[in-house]
């Protein structure tokens, strides 16, 4: 059962380990980010990065396994956004592979990296099932402003 619980700072998500529930908590960060005005960047960035983490706790952290649970978190302050994964696996070795460079030709392996490129904070527990991601966010300008002109 997937379940949603929202606050005045955020929501948590508590749900199955299958690849579908990656992408209903992903239309709920969304959401919750698009009820705070933020920028499309931002919600590109804060997508990307939470659908990487929940895939790396699904898959790797849990075995696709829909018995095992995923939870997740995002908590939002002005212009920042806080981001917690969790997995009922086993954990992995993450100070040796936050060493590893990934090789750009291959079709795995870059999780790691894409949530250090994006976010300003990328926190494991000891065992490695859990991870705290922090972003800034962007301020949103206001539509009088000249440079928030939409333009396509």
């Amino acid at each position: 059962m997937f379940t949603v619980q929202k606050s005045a700072g955020g929501l948590r998500m508590r749900f199955p380990a299958s690849l579908e529930n990656i992408d209903i908590a992903c239309r709920h960060a969304r959401d919750l980010l698009r009820s705070i005005r933020t920028g499309v960047q931002d919600i590109f960035e804060v997508s990307l990065v939470l659908r990487e983490a929940l895939l790396n706790a699904v898959i790797h952290g849990s075995g696709s396994d829909p018995t095992m649970k995923v939870q997740c978190e995002l908590g939002m302050e002005p212009g920042k956004i806080e981001i917690t994964v969790e997995d009922e696996g086993g954990g992995f070795d993450w100070k040796t592979r936050l060493k590893r460079i990934s090789d750009p030709h291959e079709t795995g392996g870059r999780g790691l990296t894409i949530l250090r490129a994006y976010c300003d904070s990328v926190v494991f527990n000891e065992s490695g099932n859990r991870v705290v991601m922090r972003m800034n966010l962007e301020p949103v300008k206001s539509p009088q402003d000249p440079e928030s002109a939409d333009v396509r």
